[in-house]
């Protein structure tokens, strides 16, 4: 779905397409894999043609927010926020406003550079004239440098500095580095554009940027020293000399964690620079910007003979998860190197490996989920795709004289071309395209943009491997385990100990020939009801094994793993219960040999082809091939269900061998204590004709009953995973295309979900349970009682419920908005975690309603947790750092990439409260609520009563009265209101409508029938002179007009106490009518005042007779 944006904001969107939810993890969702990106945004400042390509040149992301920053060779420049394609701001250098308001007549040192600080003017000639519009891009420095824009923001500080720092900035800018100055683009008021003077320079060229802690700006320059620059004292605080007179071309600054199970604490800040001889030194930066210089440098022009010192480094990248930096150079070449001498030696950085000279340009590196595994995408030949690489350790390298040199030596090893991308942007007529440049985000990693000569393009790296690890509890007295998945393997390790040097992983029997490693990574899944075993699946492959893992251990520091299980399978699903499983497997070709020589005769032959004879017919041909390869694509989709079950002794047994679901259009199964199916609907259904064993209709080549079980494996996996892509052979497109299928899941229009019960109905097919539903992207049941489940959308996350009486039926409960897609959640009874790339949130779930805590974010920042008794604070969230595991010694763990995990702490009190009242430990949550706040005492208040914890809700001493009334009323508690009434000080009501709290707790009294407390109540009320109001609302409330006389005479409205007399017996006082006379003859009376305003003169004298 391409859009473009023009000047002025203007867009230009095709028509969407329905959104089909693809559940993740499924042979669908892996197809992504093979396109190697998804694009999800194409921007551009004006429309493309063949004659007129794109005039960007260069992007940046921002650091938080989903911004892109892009700009020209003429200086204009755009700010989107891609994800929903419009343009944030637009500005200009040469025609902002403070450039027209300089002179006309500007001197030449005016032409260099505004005078004064941070100058409000800007005098126009700041860009160079040149003839060649290029000349801004390519400047006077060398071939490549480095990005030339940089976000300066709040957001952005913290972000790259990894600290929580006071708010000194309040400023959106856009630093821009030009071929002569540093400019700054204020993004809330665009036509303003200032600039450093040159004198804080020392008129030398700015060549790179970086921002160091507490705000303060580093300058790289032409002649090889760094400036540090403070915005906020506006001049050149300190200039460091980098120990090279070339130009410094990249800054990087390293925040680095000294202790890995706390991330959120930066030990240290390091900044790590590159010239464009080689020359790399790093200094240790203290939080005031001071600079002190780490012992040694890195020559890479001595480490590797080749380095093309002219070019120099184009990209320099910190990956915290693998604590390397990565250097890449316009040929192709990568340098790896280790950060960790920084931390534990004061030595600076280490050389650890090299990727010699490829056909790689303008490469950009992302790291894999593995250590030392990466993945390097550049800019294909053919220039309308780009190139993705994986990197493979080929040992040690050859360093001078033949002698082995201290670096290992990388090599390019799977690699493939990415679809065209001119064809989901509708420019295939485009001939001359070229791609530009590549960079990632710093925030989320698998985020790409591609500049290109037909625009910006936005995408989505889809060929990382995504499995996530496993976390099993083994019990009180055992330490969990974590199973992690790598190419073809399961690694174990045992968590909080040292796992024995002897533990070897366990190598899957299939999946070495996936065409990438995500596709060789299993999917693993343990057993709900028996820790002991494991799935492991490879969808691609359509391979699953069944692995257990030793129950009795000697040594608890090795475990050993065996297959007891290997089969054909896309997916595998769990009982919540029992040791059962579930395989979507391809139906077995039982009738196609029979017809397999019919179906070879009924293809038309071509007469004469071979001897130049008449082609007549070949159109049929053409047809005839296409129905059958679009009979073949319906045959492979064909699934069914077969379940197993685990016998005690470890053996499995088939319990129900082709389920029927009433649909053979099966695409992923979910476990559960109910089996979740997931059916589909495609554009193709009318024509298929293969989905029941008994079709009439036969497949050239599927005769699959007498080769080896090895060819059939082989087969099934290429017929499976070939009918992801249906319209290749059908429609004949090219391997270079962009179909649909990239975004929409082929020709797939519809998915729903189904839920079945797991034991087979006396017809012998699957009981189905309630209706169809919208088919999610994830599904997590609760763990415990098994009666909520979470399915997560692309916006939002629905909480389901289950009724077993009368029958038992899934309803819809809540519905959780979300910012983002949620990647990752976990149930602790009735408290679910939920995981975004933004961060973590808390979500208390009851029947009623639902209570959020913020837990965690990747943009916060803290040295410490809020106090015990407090609201927790939102805790530092790791990058990439999203699969959520279990809870464990009062931490939330969660998995990262390098096979390391990261913690949460839970040990906040409101958060165990919570947790406690959730699980129904409402006695003891009630003990850890009596030290709170009042604030915090309603909040949990709430809490109690969402649960149904009535009582324990109300008993909180510093509950505030309006909370504690309004529960008791909602539920009625008749006895504890008598109480409150009686005890508490309640304010004045100042009228008698009824809805002061004092009025609403009598009326729910009366409600209740309980007359004698209101009687009791009143005459409390009576005594009080400054609450007769309320005694009147009683008195009113019970219709006795005696106690209502009463009331009226406290507040001594003599007239409403005679009428209230009257009505209750015929005979008045004459003592309420002399007091009423007495009252008229008033000064004051109300009576003359309402005269007064009618003009006209009050009697002077009025008496009121019997």
């Amino acid at each position: 779905m391409a859009t473009t944006l023009g000047n002025g904001g203007s867009t230009s969107t095709t028509a969407p397409s329905a959104v089909v939810n693809i559940p993740n993890g499924s042979i669908y969702d892996l197809q992504k894999s093979l396109s190697g990106v998804v694009l999800l945004a194409y921007l551009t400042a004006e429309p493309v043609s063949e004659k007129k390509p794109s005039r960007l040149t260069e992007a940046t992301f921002h650091p938080v927010r989903p911004w892109l920053a892009a700009m020209d060779a003429k200086g204009a420049g755009f700010v989107w926020n891609y994800e929903t394609k419009e343009v944030v701001t637009e500005f200009s250098l040469e025609s902002s406003q403070d450039a027209a308001v300089a002179s006309m007549e500007a001197t030449e040192e005016d032409e260099f550079a505004t005078s004064g600080a941070v100058g409000t003017t800007t005098a126009k000639g700041i860009l160079q004239r040149s003839s060649s519009p290029t000349a801004y891009v390519r400047g006077s420095r060398s071939k490549v440098s480095a990005p030339r824009m940089l976000f300066y923001d709040h957001e952005a500080i913290n972000w790259t500095t990894k600290t929580s720092n006071d708010r000194t900035c309040y400023e959106d800018w856009l630093i821009i580095l030009t071929t002569t100055h540093v400019m700054f683009c204020d993004l809330n008021q665009p036509t303003v554009i200032r600039s450093i003077p040159s004198d804080d320079l020392l008129r030398q060229v700015p060549c790179s940027i970086e921002i160091l802690p507490s705000g303060v700006l580093a300058i790289g320059c032409l002649d090889g020293k760094i400036r540090l620059w403070s915005p906020a004292q506006r001049r050149t605080i300190e200039t460091i000399d980098s120990g090279s007179l070339k130009e410094v071309q990249q800054l990087l600054l390293l925040p680095l964690c000294a202790n890995e199970g706390n991330p959120s604490v930066v030990s240290a800040h390091f900044l790590a620079c590159a010239t464009v001889d080689g020359h790399m030194s790093t200094w240790k930066v203290s939080a005031r910007g001071e600079c002190v210089r780490v012992p040694g440098a890195v020559e890479l022009k001595e480490a590797y003979r080749s380095f093309d010192a002219s070019s120099g480094l184009s990209e320099l990248k910190f990956h915290a998860h693998q604590l390397v930096v990565i250097a890449a150079s316009k040929d192709g070449t990568v340098y790896v190197l280790d950060v960790f001498p920084l931390l534990r030696q004061n030595r600076t950085m280490m050389l650890t490996a090299i990727l010699p000279t490829t056909k790689l340009p303008g490469a950009t590196v992302f790291a894999g989920p593995r250590k030392g595994a990466y993945v390097v995408v550049s800019a294909a030949a053919s220039g309308a795709a780009v190139t993705i690489s994986e990197l493979l350790n080929k040992g040690r390298g050859v360093g001078r004289d033949n002698l082995p040199a201290s670096y290992h030596e990388l090599v390019v090893g799977a690699s493939f071309d990415s679809k065209d991308l001119r064809q989901p942007v509708g420019l295939a007529i485009l001939k001359k395209v070229k791609v530009l440049s590549l960079s990632g985000s710093l925030q989320n990693p698998s985020l790409l943009c591609c500049v290109t000569t037909f625009g910006i393009l936005v995408m989505k790296m889809t060929c990382l491997p995504s499995a996530p690890s496993i976390w099993i509890r083994r019990g009180a007295e055992k330490s969990p385990l974590l199973l992690f998945p790598g190419p073809t393997r399961v690694g174990i390790r045992i968590n909080g100990e040292e796992t024995s040097t002897k533990q070897e992983d366990y190598k899957l029997q299939s999946g070495m020939d996936a065409p990438n490693e995500k596709l060789k990574t299993p999917m693993l899944e343990a057993c709900p009801s028996n820790a002991a075993f494991v799935s492991a699946l490879l969808p691609a492959s359509t391979h699953v094994e069944i692995l257990q893992m030793d129950s009795e251990l000697r040594n608890q520091k090795s475990i050993n793993m065996h297959m007891v299980f290997s089969g054909n399978a896309i997916a595998v699903a769990w009982h919540a219960n029992k040791p059962r499983f579930a395989l979507l497997v391809p139906q077995e070709p039982n009738a196609r040999r029979l017809t397999r020589a019919a179906s070879n005769m009924s293809t038309p032959r071509r007469r004469g082809f071979m001897f130049g004879g008449s082609t007549k017919g070949f159109g049929a041909e053409e047809a005839a091939a296409a129905a059958e390869a679009r009979l073949r694509n319906s045959m492979a989709r064909a699934m069914t269900l077969v379940m197993y079950e685990i016998a005690d002794d470890g053996h499995v047994q088939v319990v129900e061998e082709g389920c029927s679901c009433g649909d053979d259009r099966l695409l992923h199964v979910f476990s559960g204590p109910l089996l979740g199916v997931v059916k589909f609907e495609s554009e193709d259904d009318g024509g298929s004709s293969g989905s029941t064993g008994g079709s009439s209709t036969s497949i050239p080549g599927t005769d699959g009953l007498h080769d080896s079980p090895s060819a059939r494996n082989k087969r099934t996996e290429s017929s499976v995973f070939g009918a992801i892509t249906p319209t290749a052979a059908a429609g004949g497109a090219t391997t270079g295309s962009f179909s649909a299928a990239d975004n929409d899941g082929g020709d797939i229009k519809k998915t729903t979900l189904d839920f079945y019960e797991w034991e087979a109905s006396s017809n012998g097919g699957m009981k189905r349970i309630g209706t169809g539903i919208d088919c999610p992207l994830l599904l997590e049941w609760e763990k415990v009682t098994h009666r909520f489940c979470a399915l997560v959308y692309p916006r939002c996350v629905r909480i389901y419920r289950v009724t077993a009486s009368p029958t038992v039926e899934v309803a819809l409960l809540h519905e959780i908005p979300t910012a983002s897609t949620v990647v990752s959640l976990h149930w602790m009874y009735q408290t679910l975690f939920l995981s975004t790339p933004e961060g973590i949130t808390c979500y208390f779930i009851c029947k009623t309603r639902f209570f959020t805590v913020d837990l965690a974010s990747v943009s916060a920042y803290t040295s410490g947790t809020s106090g015990p008794l407090l609201y927790p604070k939102q805790q530092h969230l790791a990058t990439e750092a999203t699969t959520l595991l279990g809870i464990h010694n009062h931490r939330l763990v969660l998995a990262a990439p390098v096979q390391s995990l990261h913690s949460l702490d839970l040990s906040n009190k409101v958060l165990q409260c919570a947790m406690l009242i959730s699980i129904g430990q409402a006695d003891l949550a009630l003990q850890v609520a009596e030290h709170f706040g009042s604030e915090l005492s309603d909040w949990i208040s709430s809490l109690f009563e969402a649960f149904a914890f009535v009582t324990h809700a109300v008993r909180l001493s510093k509950l505030s009265l309006r909370l504690k009334v309004n529960i008791g009323i909602k539920h009625q508690l008749l006895d504890e209101l008598a109480t409150w009434l009686s005890t508490e000080t309640f304010p004045v009501s100042p009228d008698l409508t009824g809805t002061s709290l004092f009025q609403r707790a009598c009326t729910a009294l009366r409600r209740g029938g309980r007359k004698e407390v209101l009687e009791s109540l009143f005459q409390q009320q009576l005594a009080k002179p400054d609450h007769n109001q309320e005694a009147v609302f009683i008195a009113s409330l019970l219709q006795n007009q005696e106690l209502l006389a009463q009331a009226h005479q406290g507040k001594k409205e003599w007239g409403k106490a005679h009428f209230a007399a009257k009505r209750q017996s015929s005979s008045v006082s004459n003592d309420l009518l002399g007091h009423w006379n007495k009252a008229l003859q008033s000064t004051t009376a109300p009576w003359k005042a309402t005269l007064e305003q009618q003009t006209i003169r009050p009697p002077e004298v009025l008496t009121l007779l019997p």
